[in-house]
């Protein structure tokens, strides 16, 4: 058995058990041999008795019935395991598993799998159903080993509770008192803010040094007033064993600079106190929501091209202190959003100071692709478009935009959004027109089914209002779900785009990777394996309507809706974060080293933790796609309500 223990070392999660541990596995384990074209689990009528293990050779796993229109869902590779799921839910295998060649492999009896999994964490982690714990666990405790090591001191400080913040008694007051008395009690006490608690002794609102001098000093006010007449108010929350990271992300998503900390036992609360922007600045250097801060201070360009490479510092410190992908990317969308609402408030002040005036019309500014996803990386260009209210004067209002958006455009470039190659800029007069413009747009794309509309519809169908009037983009994307109920030719071109795109995963569980080139030994993590995800999140979002365009957004209302299995769900959001994760991680790699971040991924770079989760999240793919094809092959049936 020394040599199945040997085997077993190098195979997660029996890798993760110690030397003893492992022996003892190994000395459970069967041998079988499978000669080509054996059927050793059927579909919906064999349960699995053992945990197979291939040791050479390679298991078909396929859809349908055994024999009889089976359809490739993924091939078991040396070290891979099937018929988990069977084992854990003693329930028939749902796939069918074939041997494809002559294949040896290790069977660990069930009673023997199931004592290992009852009894080591890691194992159940790892073989667990759902990929929601067995991809995301063993990658990120892979990702938190290697982020410890570098950033001890930030790491453990940043993962903390927001409790640990707190290091005095909260200082409050009441409704009634006046203005001067809250300043005077804050003064006393040496603090920033005050938080006032209403009848029920929760927070009602805050005043803080700021609004002193904005809602009173400025603007004139008696100190004689009640507090109540100027706090913030309803105040916003974190709980107290919430991390400091959330703090943050809070922080920037909401565009405060304090949040009121609450411990919560069952069904009682506790006003615990307040944690600030200056807080967390102190103890993990300039934050998001710091950068944003800084945004609005700026008054040139140049300016915004400093918070830029600031905030630029931020997100690298927080892909190498282990963030996900979903936290990250709403980090970097509240940041770059901000930075072009300050660029297009330039541009209307430029507009007025030249003589053009201001906007003639309610406008939108559009958000298109990854921006209008939400889903922006570390590099990304420009996509974007205006969208401007119906008017007699179309020639001239267009005109108008059209000058207002050249202004953006070149300053957007300026603090490091490089102008799209392929024009889908405002400055483009196809891109910048009114919304009846716009909609007969959107219905020629819809009903006219051929790859250029296809194309189209992967871009500006993921959309969203950045900044401006944002009614007029809502009645545009109504104006889609109305015009797409009636498009069964499209919707069926759309199904199969989105499982056009196979992943980079092949016989015996190899990565296909580029033979030749620049990228040679690599693959385009984005293209081949994110997209699919991508499309068909878009393609589910047209049956549920959602107004999101973000793909977490879309995937988690599918599951809501049941549209497909919950677990397949769950694995693919887990899917699409953590490749989304590897992505940023090495595009800030890339920028680190002075190189132009691209898409590309080494697979012998990563950790053999890292592989496997690739290899899982290919896998995913396939599976995602085959539950399309099964459900909307002839095209999505639209249920309107």
């Amino acid at each position: 058995m020394e040599s199945v223990a040997r085997f077993l070392a190098e195979v997660p999660p029996f890798s993760l058990l110690t030397d003893a541990e492992r022996e003892a596995v190994a000395k459970k384990m069967l041998v079988e041999y499978f000669p080509k074209g054996s059927v050793i689990l059927r579909r919906d009528l064999d349960k699995a008795e053992f945990l197979y293990i291939v040791r050479k050779g390679r298991i078909r796993i396929t859809r349908g019935r055994s024999g009889e229109n089976e359809r490739l869902v993924s091939l078991c590779g040396e070290g891979d395991s099937f018929g988990i799921t069977s084992l854990l839910e003693n329930e028939a295998f749902i796939f069918n598993a074939t041997s494809d060649d002559d294949t040896i492999c290790y069977l660990l009896p069930k009673a023997e799998f199931k004592r290992l999994y009852d009894t080591h964490q890691k194992v159940a982690d790892y073989f667990s159903p759902t990929l929601s714990v067995s991809l995301a666990n063993a990658y990120q405790i892979e990702r938190e080993r290697l982020s410890i090591q570098r950033h001890t001191g930030d790491y453990s400080l940043l993962f903390q509770s927001v409790a640990s913040l707190i290091k005095r008694r909260p200082v409050v007051g009441t409704p009634d008192l006046t203005v001067r008395e809250a300043a005077e009690i804050m003064t006393l006490d040496r603090v920033g803010s005050l938080v006032i608690l209403g009848d029920d002794g929760k927070p009602d609102g805050i005043i803080t040094d700021s609004d002193f001098r904005s809602k009173i000093v400025a603007r004139n006010q008696s100190i004689n007033i009640p507090v109540s007449a100027v706090m913030s108010s309803p105040v916003i929350t974190i709980d107290s064993d919430d991390s400091i990271m959330n703090a943050l992300m809070l922080m920037t998503r909401k565009r405060i600079h304090h949040l009121c900390v609450i411990e919560r036992k069952g069904e009682t609360e506790r006003f615990l106190g307040v944690i600030s922007e200056h807080d967390l600045m102190l103890m993990h250097g300039v934050s998001p929501a710091a950068a944003v801060k800084n945004i609005d201070r700026e008054e040139t360009v140049e300016g915004l091209l400093s918070v830029r490479m600031q905030m630029d510092a931020v997100i690298d410190s927080l892909i190498a202190q282990g963030m996900t992908a979903k936290r990250l990317t709403h980090i970097i969308t509240s940041f770059n959003d901000k930075l072009t609402e300050r660029i297009l408030r330039f541009a209307e002040a430029r507009m007025e100071k030249e003589g053009f005036g201001k906007p003639p019309v309610p406008f939108a500014w559009i958000a298109f692709g990854s921006e209008g996803r939400e889903e922006q990386t570390i590099t990304t260009d420009q996509d974007n478009g205006l969208v401007f209210e119906d008017t007699a004067s179309h020639s001239d209002v267009q005109s108008y935009f059209l000058k207002f958006a050249s202004f953006v455009v070149e300053d957007l470039d300026k603090v490091g959004f490089p102008k799209c190659k392929g024009n889908i800029m405002a400055t483009n007069p196809e891109l910048c027109q009114s919304l009846s413009g716009w909609k007969k747009n959107f219905s020629k794309w819809v009903h006219s089914a051929n790859p250029k509309s296809l194309l189209n519809a992967s871009i500006f169908f993921d959309f969203r209002a950045l900044y401006g009037e944002s009614s007029l983009v809502e009645s545009l994307r109504e104006h889609l779900f109305s015009e797409i109920a009636t498009a069964k030719q499209f919707l069926f071109f759309m199904t199969q785009n989105a499982l056009q795109t196979k992943p980079p995963l092949g016989f015996f569980g190899a990565f296909l990777l580029e033979d030749s080139g620049a990228h040679k030994n690599q693959l385009n993590i984005k293209e081949r394996a994110m997209r699919p995800l991508v499309d068909g999140a878009r393609l589910l979002s047209f049956q549920t309507k959602c107004k999101s365009a973000n793909t977490w957004s879309r995937l988690d209302l599918a599951k809501e809706k049941a549209l497909l299995r919950t677990n397949v769900l769950d694995n693919v959001i887990e899917a699409f974060d953590f490749m989304m994760t590897l992505r940023l991680t090495h595009h800030s790699e890339q920028r680190r080293k002075g190189l132009s971040p691209d898409n590309f991924i080494a697979p012998e770079r990563l950790t053999q933790i890292e592989r496997n989760a690739l290899k899982e999240s290919f896998r995913v793919v396939e599976e995602f796609q085959a539950e399309l094809r099964d459900k909307f092959a002839g095209g999505i049936a639209i249920t309107m309500s």
